[in-house]
């Protein structure tokens, strides 16, 4: 009797030592990792791959599953959208495997979803339909319906199929009213009233619009409010009731300002940008677009500034974790320190059996501290990847930012000294439009950065179009010829008798020449002359920068495409340089395919040489 209580009692020691969770544990840790986006999407990663571990051990086939499902979301929510499709293929596909019909069902609708992200409305419509099929026999709950209704009419009001958009948000409003969702009633209302515009049915767009405005004016719900606001303003001006249309558009101004849609502001000046160029009140018209573009600059600044922050808390926090990890570590060491003293205590009752089950608590304690130690290993490598891609994205924006910047404010003193003289010159109107240029180009860059998918410097995909040489070179002479005046330089433009045109993607050779031109003028003393010519060669297209500049010394040379670089030379005015343009240059003329040449003395000025390699239009 006595050894079997030592026995339960040694027994029960040992089932406390380093216990993996349960099945009900593993299905709370499932939507736990779920719920921890978007603050910790990172650490969604680490849960999948533990639960995944951990019900292979169990044959625990709902956690295996759903893991797919969590990494789905982890590679979605970072816009790794072809990662994201094959792990909710994963998801569905075990669904059916296992027999976990919602499972199958929330796979399909995790795929359409990934679709409409990508912009695949057609395909994202296709399958909503197909899982339509499937909710009557897997939920009971008739909102899922209104939801799936919904997104197929959305998907239709992308792809201009008004008609069919205007019945499939009728059906979400008749499913919602079948489960008394007064809420997402209104929102569905807001929703066919847009495309009661694009029809032209303004009487019934007006009826909708105004009930889902009643509603949350009612109910107080201030962001639907905001929307509200803005397509009343619309409404009224397609009809051509503009005091209404200003009234309500000013009022969503206002209203923008006081919640948290401060990016509304931007539409509702747009609106009212809109609303005086109806009127043909076009100073007004280009006060209130000027400052729509003010507020998006600054909202992108203010969304970029966040995004910098969040990314700083994302490094701090997985270095939190990381520090818990090995406090947990210390605490466990204790605690199988705890152990192993009652099992040596319990070995002298019962020696024998104490051998084996020391040997099997060993070998699993060496397991799990190196498992841990992997975790904390990955985190490590993240934290160090998160490091380099706030670095490379912050010194890509300091440059390609400045650049048009200090191209306006030439520009605006150059056009304030020629008002003084006569406002209404032909030179007067020419300098305003190279500033709508400039700023245009500034306000494209900052929205192709936006699109950036990585922590690496990436642009659009590259393009191969025709460039007509003349055209191309007229725009660098609007682009510079003032502020090239303003210092008191000769910008001179040659082209060559045989360079009509060239294939190559225009806006990355545009970058390319501006930056190039922004160096010479920058390291170039007043009176001093700057060429750019154009003409074709046996290897192809030539477009040529050179300067009388202080030229670059040998010992400098090959340094000069590195980014970050600043060399002993320093520019004659008041211009900044951070050292990275010409890193940019050849980024680009490296993803283009083209060559870029260099030749400089010091004190006999510099010759940057890009060559573009001649495209044969009837190969392949």
């Amino acid at each position: 009797m006595k050894s079997a209580f030592l026995f339960a009692f040694f027994w029960t020691n040992l089932c406390g030592f380093s216990q993996e969770p349960d099945t009900n544990s593993l299905k709370a840790l499932i939507h736990h990792a779920i719920c921890l986006y978007p603050d910790k999407t990172d650490s969604v990663q680490y849960y999948a791959s533990y639960i995944a571990t951990v019900s292979e051990k169990k044959s625990f086939n709902y956690g295996k599953t759903y893991s797919n499902r969590l990494k789905g979301t982890y590679h979605r929510f970072n816009d790794n959208f072809d990662s994201a499709i094959i792990y909710y293929q994963k998801f569905r596909a075990d669904g059916i495997k296992y027999q976990i019909p919602e499972a199958k069902w929330l796979g399909t609708i995790d795929v359409a979803d990934v679709y409409m992200n990508i912009g695949q409305y057609e395909y994202a419509k296709n399958i909503y339909f197909s899982v339509l099929k499937l909710t009557d026999s897997i939920v009971t709950n008739r909102r899922e319906f209104g939801h799936l209704y919904n997104a197929i009419a959305g998907a239709y009001q992308y792809m201009a199929l008004y008609d069919s958009a205007k019945y499939y948000y009728l059906k979400a409003i008749e499913s919602d009213a079948y489960s008394n969702d007064t809420i997402r009633i209104a929102e569905r209302k807001s929703n066919l009233s847009e495309v009661l515009m694009f029809q032209g049915n303004y009487r019934d767009a007006e009826t909708y619009l105004k009930e889902s405005f009643v509603f949350n004016r009612r109910n107080n719900l201030v962001d639907a409010l905001g929307y509200n606001y803005l397509n009343l303003g619309r409404l009224y001006l397609l009809k051509g009731d503009f005091k209404n249309s200003e009234n309500y558009y000013r009022t969503g101004l206002v209203h923008a300002r006081l919640t948290t849609l401060k990016f509304k502001q931007a539409d509702a000046l747009n609106g009212l940008s809109a609303l005086y160029k109806s009127t043909n009140n076009f100073k007004k018209a280009l006060e209130y677009k000027l400052k729509a573009d003010s507020v998006y600059w600054r909202s992108a600044n203010e969304i970029k500034a966040q995004n910098f922050k969040a990314m700083e808390e994302r490094h701090n926090k997985l270095k939190k974790e990381q520090e818990n990890y090995e406090l947990y570590l210390s605490l466990e060491n204790e605690s199988e320190n705890r152990r192993e003293l009652i099992l040596v205590v319990n070995a002298l009752v019962l020696f024998v059996i104490l051998l084996g089950i020391a040997y099997y608590g060993n070998a699993k304690k060496k397991k799990l501290l190196s498992a841990k130690n992997d975790i904390i290993s990955q985190q490590n490598e993240q934290l160090s990847k998160l490091n380099e891609e706030k670095n490379m994205l912050i010194g890509y924006l300091s440059h390609d930012l400045a650049t048009p910047l200090v191209n306006i404010l030439l520009c605006t003193r150059s056009m304030a000294e020629e008002f003084k003289k006569n406002p209404a010159t032909e030179k007067s109107r020419r300098i305003l439009k190279n500033m709508e240029e400039t700023a245009e180009s500034g306000y494209g860059f900052i929205r192709k950065v936006l699109t950036v998918e990585s922590g690496e410097y990436r642009l659009s995909k590259i393009s191969s179009e025709q460039v007509d040489v003349a055209a191309f070179a007229d725009k660098i002479k609007q682009h510079f010829s003032e502020s090239f005046e303003q210092k008191n330089l000769r910008l001179i433009i040659e082209l060559g008798k045989e360079a009509n045109f060239f294939h190559s993607d225009e806006n990355r050779v545009m970058r390319i020449v501006e930056n190039l031109l922004s160096n010479a003028y920058k390291f170039s003393e007043p009176g001093k002359r700057v060429w750019f010519s154009i003409r074709k060669e046996q290897a192809g297209t030539v477009l040529q920068v050179r300067d009388e500049g202080p030229g670059i010394a040998q010992a400098e040379q090959h340094k000069l495409f590195q980014p970050y670089t600043k060399l002993s030379n320093k520019p004659t005015g008041e211009e900044g340089s951070n050292g990275l343009g010409l890193f940019i240059v050849k980024r680009l003329a490296d993803e283009m395919g083209a060559r870029l040449e260099l030749k400089s003395e010091q004190g006999a000025g510099t010759i940057f040489s890009l060559i573009i390699p001649t495209v044969n239009m009837h190969a392949g």
